[in-house]
């Protein structure tokens, strides 16, 4: 915690293969180029988060995760590693990265997003969300009811470890 008492997060976003972690089997032993460690080691940060595949918004197919950044990263700091992205990963795939030490905390604001949308057109179709029959509490309520039932599908899928 920097002395503001405001949290700060480290982005190191996606690079092109010139410029950044590329990994590299060389007899079988991964490298990596340093700039993810020249990035943790001057970064003042609370946490991290490194691109490692993931993208914000919604996935067109399966994303091609490199976990092994994640591992990298990880081993090397004791900041919370932060997944950007994480909306729209399969539950195996949230599993697998819960599942790394050191990740801590998996965005999925565009899932959260997707419910409120789901939430207002529920309020469409049951017609409070109509000029002449608007009831903003109903609204409101559905909106609440579809991110929260996101939100404890993802919590019961992470098991309280994220």
């Amino acid at each position: 915690m920097l002395k503001v008492g405001v949290q700060t997060k480290g982005i190191l976003p996606d690079m092109p293969v010139d410029k950044g972690f590329q990994f590299i089997k060389d007899a079988g032993f991964e490298k990596v180029d340093l700039s993810i460690d020249t990035f943790l080691k001057n970064a003042n940060m609370d946490m991290v988060a490194v691109a490692f595949g993931n993208a914000h918004g919604i996935y067109k197919g399966t994303p091609k995760l490199n976990y092994d950044i994640v591992r990298y990263v990880t081993d090397k700091t004791n900041r919370p590693f932060v997944v950007h992205g994480g909306s729209g990963m399969s539950d195996e795939i949230l599993k697998k990265l819960i599942s790394i030490n050191g990740v801590k905390k998996i965005n999925i604001s565009t899932d959260i997003k997707l419910a409120y949308r789901e939430g207002i057109l529920t309020a469409i179709k049951n017609g409070t969300f109509d000029k002449q029959g608007f009831q903003a509490v109903s609204v409101e309520n559905d909106i609440n009811n579809a991110i929260a039932k996101v939100a404890e599908a993802k919590l019961r899928l992470l098991d309280g470890k994220c």
